[in-house]
């Protein structure tokens, strides 16, 4: 299933933060990013805290 689908209305995933997350898990490397609250629900995604 697509994070898209299965994130959007669950968790309120816009389709810039999808595209960003799955280009990270597609890469499989962490994804960096100072707002860790619209991505930390994705599964399979690593987060790193940028500061």
């Amino acid at each position: 299933m697509g994070l898209f689908k299965k994130y959007r209305l669950s968790h309120g995933l816009m389709i810039a933060d999808c595209l960003i997350a799955a280009t990270a898990m597609g890469l499989r490397i962490p994804l960096a990013t100072k707002n860790c609250r619209d991505f930390f629900f994705i599964d399979g995604l690593t987060l790193e805290r940028y500061r």
